[in-house]
């Protein structure tokens, strides 16, 4: 294909014997960080909920997917620096329908689609080896 041959990772026209994972660059306090799209949850929305708005906030609403299930696959937990506060990410798997990415929050600088090898390469160790438990090839 000619995004494998041209090293494009911003499309889903590559690797296509593969399972492509949306991670988005994002600042968080002060470093850029390569994670998945997450979103703080408001109160009364479900956890569903906010994987939607996640994915809608960071990608626009250009990307068409599907949150598989009502509960979260899994979760990663960190305390804040120099705070007392911790913070508790949970995580749901999308499937892909159609159409591109979109950035649409200012703190979110770049966007890759990335196959399960290539993640270890973006992700910090911790962030990388707990959401490597419920990510499957």
């Amino acid at each position: 294909m000619t995004a494998d041959k041209s090293g494009d990772m911003k499309t889903t026209d590559r690797k296509l014997d593969r399972k492509l994972i949306l991670i988005v660059q994002q600042k968080l306090g002060n470093d850029l960080r390569w994670v998945l799209p997450f979103a703080y949850r408001d109160d009364g929305e479900t956890m569903k909920e906010t994987a939607n708005k996640a994915l809608v906030n960071s990608c626009g609403n250009g990307l068409e997917s599907i949150i598989l299930g009502n509960a979260p696959c899994g979760y990663f937990k960190y305390k804040i620096p120099k705070t007392a506060d911790g913070v508790k990410m949970f995580f749901f798997k999308a499937c892909y329908k159609g159409g591109n990415v979109k950035l649409s929050d200012p703190s979110i600088k770049d966007y890759k689609w990335v196959t399960h090898d290539e993640l270890s390469e973006y992700m910090k160790p911790k962030y990388y080896k707990k959401i490597n438990q419920f990510l499957f090839e």
